[in-house]
């Protein structure tokens, strides 16, 4: 294992790797693809890039503050800044690649107002509503790696369009997860960057009940503590596990993807994330090497190497 970027590069240039990883940049993409001899590898399934809202905190425990906040988000703004060749926006929680995941077009015939296109003017009235004429401050718990911090600079920016000041409080990369994981109420946005295999991981580790950070039976990474707190401000706790549960009971796999989906169509309604792009992984090999296959996505997160692989002489 070479954990430094340079030496990989180094080691790659003067034909001592034949294959290194890379990170989810665009300055390096384009880098490796100006080097000779050198192909650059940019594929799925790639890691979601999320922020949640912690429904506890305030201002965030008004549904209409975590919906003016949307409305002044945009995606596109975003995959600019993280580059256009290694990012793919989302729409839903669940991305769209899996089972139960929506599409843009999905959630459009279901109900437009879901896809909470940017409208700075409609941010701006409903924090008026909730109290918040002039904006608030606010912060955030980041990790010092590139593919949180560079999202969350972005994410800070744009709501500085609707009054809304973010304090990113920068921090090591094992000191955010334990942060994040072992206490309550740290964080009223908190970034996440993974992949997970399908949507009922995806689901029960961010919105099951059980699996509310510190509090709950099984603690996970549910932030928001859906499932045991009052989201929409009407007095009555919300919760997408029954839908869970019926998905995981569920025989017949498309009846299995409608629950799902209507889950991800509540985590909407409710604004409790902002499920912003995907980040494709990047790596570099030198031109000789073959996969032997299109190299698409790969649930190893990697490029496979197989009995097809080969090596030109």
């Amino acid at each position: 294992y070479v954990p430094d970027l340079n030496a990989r590069k180094l080691g790659l240039m003067k034909g001592d790797y034949e294959l290194i990883e890379g990170p989810p940049s665009q300055p390096w993409v384009e880098e490796m693809r100006a080097l000779p001899h050198t192909v650059v590898d940019v594929f799925g399934p790639g890691e979601r890039v999320v922020f949640f809202f912690t429904a506890t905190m305030e201002p965030f425990t008004d549904p209409r503050v975590r919906k003016a906040v949307l409305y002044a988000l945009n995606r596109e703004e975003l995959a600019a800044s993280l580059g256009p060749d290694i990012t793919e926006i989302t729409y839903s929680f669940v991305p769209s690649s899996l089972p139960g995941g929506l599409s843009k077009e999905e959630i459009a015939a279901w109900d437009p107002d879901l896809l909470y296109e940017t409208n700075i003017d409609k941010a701006k009235a409903l924090l008026a509503e909730a109290g918040y004429p002039n904006g608030f401050k606010t912060m955030t718990i980041c990790s010092e790696r590139g593919q949180y911090l560079l999202p969350t600079q972005n994410f800070a920016e744009q709501l500085r369009r609707i009054g809304i000041d973010v304090e990113i409080q920068i921090v090591d990369h094992a000191t955010h997860h334990h942060l994040i994981r072992e206490k309550l109420d740290v964080s009223p946005i908190i970034l996440y960057v993974c992949w997970r295999p399908n949507a009922d991981v995806l689901l029960t580790q961010w919105f099951y009940s059980k699996s509310a950070v510190v509090v709950g039976e099984s603690p996970i990474q549910n932030y928001t503590r859906l499932g045991l707190v009052d989201v929409t401000g009407d007095g009555v706790v919300d919760s997408i596990d029954p839908l869970i549960e019926a998905a995981r009971a569920e025989v017949d796999p498309c009846e299995q993807a409608f629950y799902w989906k209507l889950a991800n169509l509540k985590l909407l309604d409710w604004a409790v994330c902002w499920p912003a792009c995907i980040q494709l992984f990047t790596w570099a090999r030198n031109e000789r090497l073959h996969y032997g296959y299109d190299l698409v996505a790969d649930l190893t997160l990697s490029p496979r190497i197989t009995e097809q692989t080969w090596l030109e002489q």
